[in-house]
């Protein structure tokens, strides 16, 4: 079960019941722009002469290039949304023909079967992260075109979970089947494991209501595993600094909303934020109040979405607090007389760690914006839409 609260009395219940999985393993990795990614390849050589068994230096290279691109491709798989993937594709053999610009190789190590004539390359590398953004932004429809960029608003809700009860949880030696239970659920079926991993056996069912009096109602189903959050919306001013900032390096142009909101008129932001962060969008009278406004304006782009943080935990590796952010929303083109969707964006998520709890709260929403605005113009860019 999910409860939100709003500073301002404002109650909400969301009754969800979630299972308790375990941690991916991709979040912990983190796409750190110093992480090392590493490469294997094994490529058949010619021998440099009739009495020089070793292989030719091209042979030697080619090894080098696949393995580079090996791990390159490892960091595209694991670090690279949707949007940024199809954006990816489209001027792939252009990064590729120039890698050598965009790694740097921090380890290497050849060696070679002389019986086999195969040579074995292991190479380490990293990537930079801010180069590769910038072909990005210069390859995109906006900068390529010329002129001024679009118009564009965003209106994002952020909630943060600061408490979770309840729920069932299971942790299993390495080496025995001795079961630690944290929590009761109403049912469960339970099964072990001799590797150390937490188990989570649900179905899973989620229900939403809304009880403004601040109580809460329970529904009966096919549940195993449950669990309770209480989550309060937060400010939004990290996420629009991060925003605006992406957006203007890809050559559209940011307007704030409540800029729009004093020329053209809408709706208060507190109501639209609280309709989105309750529901997943806004009402249908609050809609047609911000898209008619914004048409006045002349803004074409119209992002909306949800960002969910959760409860700061203690990082035993860092020994700080690592928090996971997760991001979903849509673009609308406002250009003509029903809104289009040209751009539907994630759940992207991100695992954010610091060494204070609000720290790493505003880390995450730094991170949340940069995965949504970099998700925007990636699928905008992709679409070739300026």
């Amino acid at each position: 079960m999910i409860i939100m609260k709003r500073y301002l009395g404002f109650v909400v219940v969301f009754l969800a019941f979630i299972h308790i999985a375990a941690e991916n393993s991709v979040f912990a990795a983190e796409c750190d722009p110093l992480r090392p990614w590493k490469g294997l390849s094994e490529v058949p050589y010619e021998r440099k002469g009739a009495f020089d068994s070793d292989p030719k230096p091209e042979f030697l290279q080619e090894g080098m290039q696949r393995a580079t691109a090996q791990a390159f491709n490892q960091y595209i798989a694991i670090c690279f949304d949707p949007g940024r993937t199809q954006e990816y594709l489209s001027i792939k053999d252009q990064i590729l023909g120039d890698l050598e610009d965009y790694v740097s190789l921090i380890a290497k190590k050849q060696s070679w079967d002389k019986e086999t004539k195969i040579v074995k390359t292991r190479v380490k590398i990293q990537v930079n992260t801010t180069l590769l953004d910038g072909i990005f932004i210069s390859s995109s429809q906006a900068s390529t075109s010329g002129g001024d960029g679009s118009y564009m608003v965003w209106l994002f809700a952020a909630k943060q979970a600061i408490s979770t009860v309840g729920g069932t949880s299971q942790t299993f030696d390495a080496k025995r089947t001795k079961i630690k239970k944290e929590q009761k659920a109403e049912s469960s079926t339970e099964s072990a494991a001799d590797d150390g991993t937490t188990i989570a056996i649900s179905e899973e069912t989620e229900s939403f209501s809304k009880d403004s009096s601040g109580g809460s109602t329970v529904q009966k189903g096919a549940i195993t595993t449950s669990s309770e959050r209480e989550y309060v919306l937060v400010s939004t001013k990290d996420i629009d600094t991060k925003i605006s900032s992406i957006l203007s390096l890809a050559q559209f142009e940011p307007v704030d909303y409540l800029d729009a909101l004093d020329a053209c008129g809408g709706e208060e932001l507190e109501i639209i934020q609280e309709e989105i962060a309750i529901n997943g969008r806004m009402s249908r009278a609050t809609r047609k109040l911000v898209i008619s406004g914004l048409r006045d304006c002349e803004i074409k782009y119209l992002a909306i979405g949800t960002i969910d943080i959760n409860t700061p935990r203690p990082d035993k590796r860092t020994g700080g607090f690592s928090v996971m952010v997760s991001a979903t929303g849509e673009v609308l083109d406002l250009s003509r007389r029903l809104p289009k969707k040209v751009a539907v964006i994630g759940p992207v998520q991100k695992r954010s760690g610091a060494i204070e709890d609000n720290e790493a709260v505003r880390r995450a929403l730094s991170d949340a914006g940069d995965l949504v605005g970099q998700e925007i113009v990636s699928r905008l860019n992709a679409k070739k839409l300026k």
